[in-house]
């Protein structure tokens, strides 16, 4: 029996100049799986939803956004938000190793947490798992708005290793007013025309997200020294760019702007590490 061969012909010859060889079904995954991170729909990054976020946004102390920033740090892929570390679902005694808080200090930021129904709990054997509410972040299954923010999952735990826990808090407060386009914090985000975007100053970000400007001003600072936030000076004013390897709301990130952006980051990085040398 003939097999049959597939492949590249070229029209004139009718030779065969490059075969095509059935993949293997190994190989097939690892193109899906791919294709579906260059399509945004795989797992590297966690869906944030900020029309959620900003309703609790004004609310939560720096402290507790940024015990929530920690903890997704360990959402795990299609596990329905729970909360996991080397296979086994979280504790109480975990979490207060990640806040770097005492027992009753981690309860009563769980609490405050589990009222805004950012966090949920269950029975599981002796002691309770701990969930994170997909109507704020979702990592895996189907995502059913196209509102939502992309926050990479490398990139931030490590960064968020490296913040303070305010750091990590304002760092939390800043994912609903990233513009999609231009990386700014901006206080219309969805805004498409350039020329109307209105940038977030200091003192507007600081009303939005119910802190003074003064300790807007020092945690930025230190956002900025870690590689997250850029700051620009703009008739009298700061701006926030954010970096796109760390937030992002496009659905390709081929494009000029962001390659440039990328490189504004890079250098910024390359300052960095030299100051710490």
């Amino acid at each position: 029996m003939e097999t049959k061969r597939r492949g590249i012909i070229d029209m004139d010859t009718g030779w065969l100049l490059q075969e095509l060889r059935p993949k293997t079904e190994q190989q097939m995954r690892y193109a899906a799986k791919k294709r579906a991170i260059e399509e945004g729909k795989g797992p590297n990054f966690i869906a944030c939803f900020p029309q959620e976020l900003r309703k609790i946004n004004h609310e939560l102390t720096l402290i507790e956004a940024g015990a929530a920033m920690r903890l997704l740090g360990y959402l795990r892929w299609k596990e329905n938000g729970r909360l996991i570390d080397c296979g086994k679902s979280l504790n109480i005694k975990d979490l207060a190793k990640i806040f770097g808080r005492g027992s009753t200090a981690t309860k009563s930021i769980i609490n405050r947490l589990e009222a805004f129904e950012l966090v949920s709990k269950a029975r599981d054997g002796r002691s309770n798992a701990f969930f994170i509410n997909p109507r704020f972040f979702q990592f895996g299954g189907e995502i059913h708005t196209k509102d939502y923010t992309k926050l990479f999952i490398v990139k931030s735990r490590n960064l968020v290793e490296e913040l303070s826990i305010q750091e990590a808090g304002l760092l939390w407060k800043v994912i609903p007013y990233f513009h999609f386009a231009t990386y700014y914090l901006c206080e219309n985000y969805t805004e498409k025309d350039a020329r109307i975007i209105r940038h977030m100053s200091r003192e507007t970000l600081a009303y939005h997200i119910g802190h003074d400007r003064k300790t807007v001003g020092k945690l930025m600072s230190g956002l900025n020294k870690k590689g997250a936030v850029l700051i620009n000076q703009a008739n009298g004013s700061k701006r926030y760019l954010i970096n796109p390897d760390l937030i992002f709301r496009k659905v390709a990130d081929k494009d000029e702007y962001t390659r440039n952006v990328r490189k504004l980051f890079k250098q910024h990085e390359e300052i960095i590490n030299k100051e710490r040398e």
